[in-house]
């Protein structure tokens, strides 16, 4: 385990943001301790500091409006050691698809991906998928299971440019603003879909029945997201 607290001096990488469209105050934030926290600041030298390039555009590139949630990081690394750690303020960045957490002077710091494999926050649970097509690995949001496969959600940032009619301004600055695709996935392949009982009922294997007089005893819809959340609980249920 010791060796983990270790490596996790790796696991921060350093990000330098302007916050100029974040109202949230930054707390000092504490892992294990100040010390140890901004000891793994001042010493990872590869960090890389990065300008925010839209601080003039409306909007924000976090998915989440505050930045105190419960929330926890399951860490592990090359020893398969693991361990559990809890922040004072998390967030995740839709834009570079980076967890981030604030530190002192409005400093915030994002998380390799090489040490951890989910984070928990308000109760969602994220994890890193591999995309074998571009060899890289995203950050999905885990809505349910449906068998052996995971029904998750991939967000992505865009900004939405000023709009002008003539001499008059519809929308006189960029919007920064991110959309969502639902996906069936099996560790290696992505089904887009779209949530709705047409696309999901093919994936339930058996009890079916039980599944539609559940759904429709309680009057949830497959199109809503926190319905069919309760609809795949009942099923993995069964």
């Amino acid at each position: 385990m010791k060796s983990l607290v270790y490596s996790f001096l790796f696991l921060l990488t350093t990000v330098l943001f302007s916050q100029q469209n974040e109202t949230v105050s930054s707390p000092s934030n504490r892992l294990y301790d100040n010390s140890y926290l901004n000891g793994a600041f001042n010493s990872f030298s590869n960090g890389k500091m990065i300008v925010n390039s839209h601080s003039k555009a409306l909007g924000t590139p976090y998915l989440f409006k505050k930045w105190k949630y419960k929330n926890y990081i399951h860490l592990v690394n090359n020893s398969n050691d693991s361990k559990i750690v809890k922040l004072k303020t998390i967030n995740y960045n839709v834009e570079l698809g980076k967890f981030v957490t604030k530190v002192k002077d409005n400093k915030v710091l994002y998380f390799d991906q090489n040490y951890f494999d989910y984070v928990i926050i308000n109760n969602r649970r994220f994890e890193l998928v591999n995309d074998y097509t571009t060899n890289t690995k995203k950050v999905a949001e885990i809505i349910g299971m449906i068998n052996n496969k995971k029904l998750i959600k991939i967000y992505t940032f865009y900004i939405l440019k000023s709009q002008t009619s003539g001499y008059q301004a519809l929308s006189p600055k960029d919007k920064m603003k991110f959309k969502s695709k639902y996906y069936i996935y099996d560790d290696s392949t992505f089904l887009n879909i779209r949530i709705k009982k047409k696309t999901i009922l093919p994936f339930i294997s058996h009890d079916v029945s039980k599944v539609l007089t559940f759904a429709k005893k309680n009057h949830f819809s497959f199109n809503n997201e926190k319905d069919l959340i309760k609809i795949l609980h009942f099923y993995n249920s069964l």
